[in-house]
Formats: C-alpha cells, structure tokens, sequence
C-alpha cells in the first residue's frame, strides 16, 4: 500500500518512475528537467510491523554548470520540498486505503 502511495505521489508530481532502478522496496524516478535543474526522487521502504513501515526519501537536485555543461549537486534542497512531498505521500496512502489497494 505504501509503495502504491509513493509511486502516485511522484507522478503526481510529474516524474517518470525508473523501473529499471526500481525494486519492491525502493522506488526511484528518472531525472525530473526543469531548465538548468534537474532532480530524481529515491524512495526506500521497509516493514517493521505488519501494520507499521518506515519510508525514507531523498530528493536528488542537481544544476547544470553555465560554462562547463556539466550537472553539479546543489547542496542544499528546502525542507519544505521534502515536507510537501511527504503530505503527498500522506493524502496517496489514504487514497489507496479507501480505494481497497
């Protein structure tokens, strides 16, 4: 269901997902172009109990260098990138637990 939940949040937010890259605990996407900045979204999930699961997400963002073409990690990404795609992440899983999975 979490994995579900994830997967309709990423394209929600238009990324493609990476079945290549993509296993049944983690999910990944391909890389999301906006201009001179991209970013991948990488998510990890693990069941700790039957009812219980611990999803760990990393927003890759990246920008491409003026001169030199070449794409360098910016290092800093605003908590509140994570904190809206986690409350979508929150709205999917209970879309999916009334939709019956």
């Amino acid at each position: 269901m979490l994995r579900k939940a994830v997967e309709r949040a990423l394209v929600k937010k238009n990324y493609l997902l990476d079945p290549e890259q993509s296993t049944p605990h983690h999910v990944q996407t391909k890389w999301l172009h906006d201009g001179s900045y991209r970013s991948m979204a990488i998510a990890d999930l693990r069941v700790l109990k039957r009812s219980e699961s611990e999803l760990t997400l990393r927003v890759l963002f990246e920008e491409k260098g003026f001169m030199s073409g070449r794409w360098d990690p910016v290092d800093e990404i605003g908590s509140d990138t994570y904190d809206m795609l986690m409350d979508e992440v929150s709205l999917e899983a209970y879309r999916v637990l009334y939709e019956g999975g």
